[in-house]
């Protein structure tokens, strides 16, 4: 006598579970600039990049945007007249959404 055929397992099919389709965005990037500055003038040379510009006068702005719209990266002009660029970073990093986001401090002249 010999032993019975084993039984085919009655397993529903494997599901197949694809990743959620990724939502490709413009990378956004803040720049925090006075008015008529020339850190000002990056905004055409960003947007020709591919860049979406928020362009932001003054530091608060920068904050009241955060939670809507945060950028990829955050361009603050060191001669920001009114509040200190350098305090502003300081305020950035204390919020949620703003305390990973890159932040390059710019220093431009006029010629």
């Amino acid at each position: 006598m010999g032993l019975p055929a084993p039984a085919e397992p009655d397993c529903p099919p494997a599901q197949t579970t694809s990743a959620p389709p990724e939502i490709e965005r413009t990378p956004r990037v803040a720049l925090v600039a006075a008015a008529g500055s020339p850190a000002a003038g990056l905004r055409p040379s960003l947007e020709h990049a591919g860049y979406e510009v928020l362009a932001l006068v003054g530091a608060e702005p920068l904050l009241a945007c955060l939670d809507e719209s945060a950028p990829d990266l955050v361009l603050l002009d060191a001669s920001l007249g009114g509040d200190s660029p350098y305090e502003l970073c300081g305020d950035l990093r204390t919020t949620n959404a703003g305390r990973l986001i890159p932040l390059v401090l710019v220093n431009m002249m006029s010629t």
